[in-house]
């Protein structure tokens, strides 16, 4: 019932909030990654790519 009736209407707003999660998370990257260039100076998510 779940996988038949449920999932399928709520696919739009699950699509959604991915979408806009991982654009935020990208957001939190990019901006660091852009602004801070010295290896000494730059925050975790950066120190380690």
């Amino acid at each position: 019932m779940f996988f038949k009736f449920i999932l399928p209407v709520s696919m739009p707003t699950t699509v959604t909030i991915s979408i806009l999660n991982v654009l935020c998370i990208w957001n939190d990257f990019l901006l660091p990654f852009l602004v801070r260039t010295k290896k000494t100076s730059r925050t975790l998510p950066l120190s380690t790519c």
